[in-house]
Parts: C-alpha cells; structure tokens; sequence
C-alpha cells in the first residue's frame, strides 16, 4: 500500500512537471533499487526520459546496479548518458 501511495505521489509530481512544459529527466535509474521492471515501464510510459550513469556500467556501485543497468540498456530505457568530472576521478580507482 506504501508504495502504491509513492507511486501515485511520483505520478502526480512528474505530470505537474510536464504541464509546465518540461521533460522529466530520471538519473541513474540503476541504482534505485527498490524499482522494478513495472516501475520503469510506467515511467516510460509517461515519457520520462532515463540518464545512465556510465560508472553503473563497469560495476562501480556493484553488482546489482550493473546488472540493472545493462538490463536497462538491453530493452532500450536510457535516452541520455552522464559521467561527471567527480565520477572521473572516482573512476581513476576503479579503472
């Protein structure tokens, strides 16, 4: 019930968001980890755009991000890419 009542919230913010003309922007879904399939369906569905952060990719948050992010990417959800001048120095140690 919890969530449905989040979902409902998030609906009604994203929409009020898009009547003043904007495009929802949705970063780094992969390390949402209490989102599932049907919650980035729904918001694809609302034309909710998806930004991967490139470091999810190469497992700097862990395994569990990377393989959400790798899924999300598979079935076609990014629309946009971020790597920040932080996650590039962070990347340094990870690389």
């Amino acid at each position: 019930r919890r969530q449905r009542q989040m979902c409902k919230e998030t609906d009604n913010i994203l929409l009020r968001i898009k009547a003043k003309g904007y495009i929802p922007v949705l970063a780094h879904p992969e390390r949402y980890t209490y989102m599932n399939e049907k919650d980035y369906w729904r918001l694809k569905g609302m034309n909710v755009r998806f930004q991967l952060n490139l470091l999810s990719l190469i497992g700097a948050y862990g395994p569990e991000v990377r393989g959400k992010a790798e899924w999300l990417l598979k079935n076609g959800y990014y629309q946009l890419l971020e790597l920040t001048f932080i996650a590039l120095r962070f990347g340094k140690k990870v690389l």
